[in-house]
């Protein structure tokens, strides 16, 4: 799934103030890593992909993930904590949001978990790109260099 998340993404290198890292997250701290980061100026989505059944999904407030009622043993609580992080760590003024993006397992009706609820916003691989550039990509599009720094350091192996 990185694999066909990142090939997705690389639409988005048409854009100049575009930068993905991939597996990021902030220093000093033991959360995973999140497979995809998007920068542009003062925006930076989080994406995360999955790969899903079919069924009717809803994610419950303390980010546990429910397929047709059951739990699924799968959780959003590190995405949407790693957002809350990335919002005080970086320079004021960025907008930090988080997408998961959901690969359809099969055949069959998928209802993904209410959008934009909380931090964390859901869509399928259709929508990814515009899902992000609505999210990340408005306002200054002008590169923060501490911002690109923090982010770089936090894609290192070391961090």
């Amino acid at each position: 799934m990185t694999a066909s998340t990142s090939a997705l993404l690389a639409e988005l290198f048409e854009f100049q103030s575009v930068r993905i890292f991939i597996g990021t997250r902030p220093l000093g701290t033991d959360l995973p890593r999140v497979s995809h980061a998007v920068s542009s100026g003062q925006g930076l989505v989080l994406v995360e992909s999955v790969l899903w059944p079919p069924g009717d999904y809803e994610v419950e407030f303390d980010g546990r993930v429910y397929c047709d009622g059951v739990y699924t043993g799968q959780t959003v609580a590190h995405l949407a904590t790693a957002t809350r992080l990335w919002r005080q760590i970086l320079p004021r003024g960025h907008q930090v949001r988080a997408l998961v993006i959901v690969y359809s397992e099969g055949g069959g009706r998928m209802t993904l978990p209410a959008g934009g609820r909380g931090d964390v916003a859901w869509v399928r691989p259709e929508g990814a790109v515009p899902a992000i550039c609505r999210l990340g990509m408005e306002g200054k599009r002008d590169v923060n260099r501490r911002a690109l720094a923090t982010l770089i350091a936090a894609t290192s192996v070391q961090g």
